[in-house]
């Protein structure tokens, strides 16, 4: 999963003691820079959070937050990506007797043994962290601890952190405890929200069937409010388990999706994430509702099952592409097009990248990556070398690294000298590393020279990222071994949460040591705990990405903005 920090964090919604509130840095921790403490208020600029930009939904940038994990697949890429010595995985035995004990130690609150000068307790962000970073390490014996939590913390973005977790761990025996909450009428809606969420990330019969006797219209009357029926939807959608694409086919025919539009918009979301051939004509009807904001987030939903799209599926998309007026639905047709790998599509989709409109065109090179022909880098390489504004260019990297574009090297390379704008740099650096190609001379010692001279979180992560893929081991060694002495904090903390990304079994012992070192602050620590999570989920792709994969960020339901804050 993406514990991503920034995720529609700039969106609006009702503050309460559950939103979403990022780690930061106090005054009393450590020497901070002005212009570290301005980063640390601008949401934006926080470790492994995203590009640096405000909020847009119609940006690739922020679409791209939400499905990298199933993009990229680094879990399944760096086993082969090692050139300098063998990638070594994180054992069974390293998450039962070394990751297990330090997780639950972090969940300590404070007590009189650390309230000392210079030791930074337990805060809230690192016991958030911790309770995550347990339910990544899909253990049995975490879930009891994990419950724990939830029961006994006294902050609420904890307990619904502990609550997501035990769906993250994806054991039968959290179910119990999800269901008990989910149907505990004197719990919040939050904690019932997050409930059913972790239900169907489980998603075994039990869940299942939980989730189900609430998808019906009298099982949604039952509900005690908007933001929990919006809930049980998406959690239906989460599951993506085909027993309850029926239920959601009724619930779309039924006087509640009629009369509701937010309703519509959930089930087509839910629709798009589960794989069965039927869903397609009730998404197509969506596709051409009356209200914008159905038609926008079917449009997004589309992503997640055009790859079944027969022609005359494939004919109507690219009709409803070039007619509809909208441009966050073209955006989103846009990148469903590419997964129907079809000549149609294709074609639809190089004209697009000739738009004025420059997000199109970013749009319109990840929907030919996600198509997967090589016959596209090409195009996408003359629309690189037009492009002017750093976003479009960013996209059209990402894309021919997806592609693995060799042909491209020698321009993303001349790009990389130019040292311009963080955004696109950061991006050319990845495009490198997922292209790996042969016969550059000190790639990677170009990559990590460009990575450790830029302070931009960005260049960073990615910088990282790219010695993973290029199999660079032995400088992600060094860059670990020093890690937790990188003077910047901001600095400590990207790099830290990149080595979780790429990092393997000879990172584990820099960053346990770096949790248990109670003078670290705990903005610091919480990257620790979180890079440790990702380097002990023993899944190629944890459960938790699905709760936004298909995520409509132009959706504006309270409950979806909670859960993507936490995400």
């Amino acid at each position: 999963m993406l514990w991503s920090l920034l995720l529609c964090s700039m969106m609006s919604a009702p503050p309460h003691g559950g939103q979403f509130q990022a780690p930061i840095l106090p005054d009393d921790e450590g020497e901070v820079t002005e212009f570290e403490a301005g980063l640390t208020r601008a949401v934006a600029a926080l470790p492994g959070a995203g590009p640096m930009l405000e909020f847009d939904a119609t940006r690739w940038e922020w679409w791209f937050e939400y499905h990298q994990e199933q993009l990229l697949d680094l879990k399944q890429r760096m086993p082969a990506r090692a050139s300098s010595r063998p990638y070594a995985p994180v054992s069974d035995r390293d998450r039962l007797k070394t990751l297990l004990p330090l997780f639950v130690d972090s969940l300590r609150r404070d007590t009189s043994a650390i309230r000392k000068v210079g030791v930074h307790p337990n805060s809230r962000d690192v016991r958030a962290a911790a309770v995550m970073a347990l339910g990544r390490l899909s253990l049995s014996d975490a879930v009891p601890y994990i419950e724990l939590l939830v029961d006994d913390d006294p902050d609420l973005f904890v307990r619904t952190q502990a609550v997501l977790a035990l769906g993250v761990s994806g054991q039968p025996n959290a179910v119990e405890a999800l269901v008990r909450l989910f149907r505990d009428t004197d719990q919040s809606d939050e904690i019932r929200g997050y409930a059913v969420a972790g239900l169907a990330l489980v998603a075994n019969a039990d869940a299942v069937e939980v989730i189900g006797q609430s998808l019906t219209e009298k099982g949604l009357a039952a509900v005690s409010s908007n933001q929990l029926r919006a809930a049980v939807i998406h959690a239906a959608g989460v599951s993506a388990h085909p027993r309850l694409a029926e239920p959601l086919r009724l619930l779309a025919a039924s006087n509640v999706a009629k009369r509701e539009a937010d309703v519509r918009a959930l089930i087509a979301m839910a629709l798009g994430s589960i794989d069965d051939q039927r869903n397609i004509n009730v998404l197509r009807k969506l596709l051409s509702d009356a209200d914008n904001q159905v038609r926008r987030s079917t449009a997004a939903a589309l992503s997640g099952i055009s790859a079944r799209f027969l022609d005359d599926d494939t004919a109507f998309a690219i009709s409803r592409f070039t007619q509809v007026s909208d441009h966050p639905t073209r955006l989103h047709l846009a990148r469903a097009l590419g997964p129907t790998h079809s000549d149609a599509a294709r074609e639809t989709l190089n004209w697009a990248l000739t738009d004025s409109n420059s997000l199109l065109r970013a749009h319109a090179g990840i929907g030919l990556a996600l198509d997967g022909d090589g016959r596209h880098v090409e195009p996408l390489m003359r629309a690189f070398e037009r492009a002017r504004e750093p976003s479009l260019t960013g996209a059209l990297a990402v894309s021919m690294g997806l592609l693995g574009a060799d042909e491209a090297v020698p321009l993303l390379l001349a790009d990389l000298e130019k040292r311009g704008d963080p955004a696109v740099q950061a991006y050319v650096l990845l495009a490198l590393g997922l292209i790996d190609p042969v016969g550059v001379d000190e790639l990677d010692a170009r990559v990590d020279e460009a990575m450790r001279s830029s302070h931009d979180v960005e260049v960073q992560r990615w910088g990282v990222v790219a010695l993973g893929l290029l199999g660079a081991r032995d400088r992600l060694d060094e860059l670990s071994a020093d890690v937790g002495t990188t003077p910047s904090l901001i600095d400590r903390a990207t790099r830290i949460f990149a080595l979780g990304l790429v990092g393997d079994r000879a990172q584990l012992d820099d960053l346990v040591a770096i949790v248990e070192d109670s003078t670290q602050p705990a903005f610091v620590r919480t990257y620790a705990l979180v890079a440790l999570g990702e380097l002990g989920d023993p899944r190629p792709i944890a459960p938790a990405s699905r709760l936004s994969r298909y995520a409509d960020l132009n959706l504006d339901i309270g409950y979806l903005l909670e859960l993507y804050r936490t995400l």
